[in-house]
């Protein structure tokens, strides 16, 4: 195996033959291969031997400065200076043929210079973290249009305390930018830059490690991966419960449909938790004024259908609730990338019986070792709600007794009238039952009725007579008996002048 076979950029290959690298390693081929797929790789390597990490990445600015207009970018982090320095060194020995300009950025040199180094847009940055950041904030250079982001001595970072700079970083990249992170052992530090990675990073030289190693691996011990085992249809209740008991204050959940969503929304927004909810079918413009709203109005819940969960560019997210499993299933382990690291995260899968065995299988491929939880239990009401249960069934009770009132009354006319009340009738189209027995009404005589009226009319006038005598008799025997008497008699001071005259 030659560098020609590998197809080499030809000027590439007079700097390797300047530096003095002549033998082929099988490095080479699989680096050679990742870059053409885009990928992103955790590389095990030698510190001393940068032509493992840095062949392919040289390889791929010669090429694209012929094929593109627009040359490509490269930004190299480096826990140390003296490491910068190699590397600068390193890139512009074997791409001096290639004319590939490359600048260094450390806290040894003056800020000034650099930033002139910078403004001439070279087509590799150098440096360490802190310097890179100081210009990022300043506006200087720039991580958007990025093509590779290179971690070197990915191990070292945490004994230099560079770990949350490299971090921050990283996270900051574009999607469509590939990442390489080289390291030569193992430990607790490359494992925290894996978990954040992309789900499809390949790791070369690790393949002796027994637990394996990938995206997914490093996120078990980091974020809760929880699944739910619940009965046939039940699991908007199951869904409920669970959010009842959730303390957390940012949730997001994922469905598989719009008319799915659209019945959550109905459902959540009846408890005031603050729901939104995105769909595919949102424009851009809907998509970022519900994320507004999400975030400004301080809402709860988050339902989306139909979308990558790195779509929506969410953070600040303590929860994933996934109400029907994803068509793919790194979908799990993007979201478990997007929550922070800390107490209580956690994603949460509502199976059926039927998908309990493919979604176990499936993450058991991947890396994921996810934990069975119970079904939550639902919440007790607190007092206001009992209070408000039970005037609600003393008013029940109340109008129920009233409803009993007016029926009985409007019973007893229609037991008088001789006919049946209206719940008693007989519906339509149903048999006819004997609970009650049918009666002719009785034929009645308008003349004798008058008859019986006038009769009525005189004995009352009869009766009326009759007391007016009694009543008068009784006048006359209250009064005394004797002559009349005259009004002077009656007036003393006329019996007076009655007397003189």
């Amino acid at each position: 195996m030659t560098f020609e076979s590998l197809k080499i950029h030809p000027s590439i290959i007079k700097g390797l033959k300047d530096v003095g690298i002549t033998e082929v390693k099988e490095i080479y081929k699989e680096l050679l291969q990742l870059d053409h797929r885009k990928g992103s790789a955790l590389i095990k390597s030698s510190g001393s031997s940068l032509d493992e990490l840095l062949l392919p990445i040289v390889h791929h600015l010669a090429e694209s400065d012929e094929k593109q207009a627009k040359p490509s970018r490269i930004g190299i982090l480096c826990p140390t200076a003296n490491r910068a320095i190699e590397i600068e060194q390193w890139v512009w020995a074997v791409g001096y043929h290639a004319k590939i300009r490359c600048s260094r950025v450390t806290q040894r040199e003056e800020k000034t210079i650099q930033e002139q180094a910078l403004k001439s847009e070279p087509t590799v940055v150098v440096g360490d973290p802190g310097r890179l950041l100081d210009f990022i904030s300043d506006g200087i250079w720039e991580l958007g249009g990025l093509d590779k982001l290179v971690i070197v001595n990915a191990d070292e970072l945490d004994r230099y305390k560079m770990f949350n700079k490299v971090k921050k970083i990283a996270k900051s990249i574009g999607p469509q930018t590939q990442m390489y992170v080289q390291a030569q052992t193992y430990n607790a530090t490359v494992e925290s830059l894996l978990a954040f990675m992309p789900v499809h990073t390949k790791c070369i030289g690790f393949e002796s490690l027994m637990s394996g190693v990938g995206p997914a691996i490093a996120l078990n011990s980091r974020v809760h991966n929880y699944y739910c085992q619940i009965p046939e249809r039940s699991k908007i209740s199951t869904l409920m419960s669970h959010l009842e008991d959730s303390k957390t204050q940012r949730i997001v959940v994922s469905a598989y449909s719009r008319k799915t969503i659209q019945r959550l929304f109905k459902v959540i927004r009846k408890k005031n938790w603050g729901v939104v909810s995105i769909d595919s079918s949102a424009t851009e413009e809907l998509k970022r004024e519900r994320l507004s709203n999400y975030y400004d109005k301080d809402y709860r819940i988050l339902l989306y259908a139909g979308l990558s969960i790195e779509e929506l560019h969410l953070h600040g997210i303590g929860e994933i609730i996934y109400y029907d499993i994803p068509d793919d299933i790194f979908e799990l382990v993007r979201s478990m990338q997007l929550l922070d690291y800390g107490y209580k995260k956690q994603v949460v899968s509502l199976l059926y019986q039927d998908d309990l065995k493919a979604f176990l299988e499936v993450s058991k491929g991947i890396g994921l070792a996810p934990i069975k939880i119970p079904l939550p239990k639902r919440s007790p009401r607190n007092n206001q709600e009992d209070a408000q249960a039970s005037n609600q069934k003393a008013q029940g009770k109340s109008r129920a007794k009233h409803n009993d009132g007016q029926k009985a009354k409007y019973k007893n006319k229609n037991s008088i009238k001789g006919t049946p009340t209206s719940n008693q009738q007989k519906k339509k189209g149903t048999k006819k039952q004997s609970t009650y027995k049918e009666v002719e009404a009785p034929r009645v005589n308008l003349e004798e009725l008058d008859q019986k009226r006038k009769q009525k009319k005189l004995s009352k006038s009869k009766k009326g007579k009759t007391q007016l005598a009694r009543v008068s008799v009784k006048q006359t025997k209250g009064k005394k008996t004797g002559p009349p008497k005259n009004e002077s008699s009656e007036n003393p001071v006329k019996r007076f002048f009655k007397r003189l005259f």
